[in-house]
């Protein structure tokens, strides 16, 4: 078996007792299924060890009163956001008109604990969320014919590659560019905006690193009479733990929170 099977046991009528310890590298990793599913409270023990990587955990359906006690020597790493797509224009006196950027994704959590009490020991660990998505550029034109599309967003880090947003359409003389991708190693740039002279798309917004939002676009420019859109947003970035529906989230080494994440080891906070 990859994982350390986990190893049940009873201590005076409470909770029963697992014991559960990750070696190997996974993605998506289902900690509730990992350990048989149980259907009674536990008070589950869980061991990452260092070397080992874990890309987006869930620790969720378990019964209502379990405890999980985390000690994290390796590293927990969320998903990127992409970035948003450019905005489109399209110039001359039939009616100028230009789209809006669009809003680059949200991070994902490292670690997800739904409904129940975690007490997780991050000292010599990782925890890092996703960063969020660039948001797209605003598209601009003019009755004189001039149109620039808006850039793409640049996509986050985080463990997937994370694509970069398209740029605006139609690919006009003034076309913008594509954001580029993220992926573990960087955060994916902003596509830069079509300039047509006197109409000029925004440009994309970058990726953002991780467990940080990603930047917003630029809108878009325009002399004389004609439309500029409104830039897109960056997406959220995700936390290095969410607690959700009533989840509490403890830690338990000699760091607090603000320690972890200037060491660079809790990336992205707590949320609850």
């Amino acid at each position: 078996m990859p994982w350390g099977a986990p190893i049940p046991m009873m201590l005076g009528g409470g909770n029963i007792t697992l014991n559960h310890t990750i070696t190997l590298n996974a993605q998506d990793y289902d900690l509730y299924a990992e350990v048989g599913s149980p259907a009674v409270p536990v008070d589950l023990f869980v061991t990452l060890e260092s070397g080992a990587t874990i890309d987006t955990m869930t620790a969720v359906g378990f019964a209502a009163g379990s405890k999980i006690f985390f000690t994290a020597l390796g590293t927990l790493r969320g998903r990127g956001g992409s970035g948003g797509g450019g905005g489109l224009a399209e110039g001359g006196g039939g009616g100028p008109a230009a789209g809006p950027g669009q809003s680059g994704g949200d991070g994902s959590p490292a670690l997800l604990v739904d409904g129940v009490e975690l007490r997780i020991d991050l000292d010599s660990g990782n925890s890092w969320g996703g960063g969020g998505g660039g948001g797209g550029g605003g598209g601009a034109a003019n009755m004189d014919g001039a149109a620039g599309t808006g850039g793409g967003g640049g996509g986050a880090q985080g463990w997937n590659t994370s694509a970069g947003g398209a740029a605006g359409f139609p690919a006009a003389a003034a076309a913008g560019t594509d954001g580029t991708d993220g992926d573990s190693t960087a955060a994916g740039s902003g596509g830069s905006g079509g300039n047509d002279g006197t109409a000029s798309g925004g440009n994309g917004g970058s990726g953002g690193s991780w467990g940080s939002s990603g930047s917003n676009g630029l809108s878009g420019t325009v002399s004389g009479t004609g439309f500029t859109a409104q830039q897109g947003l960056g997406g959220a970035g995700g936390p290095g733990i969410r607690g959700t529906n009533g989840a509490s989230v403890v830690l338990t080494g000699s760091k607090g929170e603000a320690t972890l994440e200037l060491e660079g080891r809790l990336l992205g906070g707590i949320e609850t």
